[in-house]
C-alpha cells in the first residue's frame, strides 16, 4: 500500500466569505444561540440546526445568514404555539 504525503493528499478548499454573508465561528454562535455547544452538535447530528462548513483544516464555521434562518424559524413556531 503506497502511503501519500501530506502535502500531496486532498485538502478541503476553503469556503470563501463574502460581504453578504459572513461566516461565524464558535464563540459568536455562542453568542446569538441560547444553546450550548452541545446541545447545537446535538441538532447539527439530528440534522435540526444548519451544519458548518470547513474554513480550515481545523477550523469551521457557520453562515450567519443559516444561523439567522434558523433562529426566525424558533420564533415562528414560538408565535404559532
Amino acid at each position: 500500500m503506497q502511503t501519500i504525503p501530506i502535502t500531496q493528499a486532498r485538502q478541503p478548499k476553503p469556503q470563501q466569505q463574502t460581504a453578504e454573508d459572513p461566516v461565524i465561528r464558535k464563540p459568536r454562535l455562542l453568542e446569538i444561540v441560547p444553546l450550548s455547544y452541545a446541545t447545537i452538535q446535538r441538532k447539527i447530528n439530528n440534522e435540526e440546526f444548519p451544519k458548518p462548513i470547513r474554513l480550515e483544516v481545523n477550523s469551521v464555521g457557520w453562515k450567519l445568514s443559516e444561523v439567522q434562518a434558523w433562529l426566525d424559524s424558533l420564533e415562528r413556531a414560538e408565535g404559532v404555539a
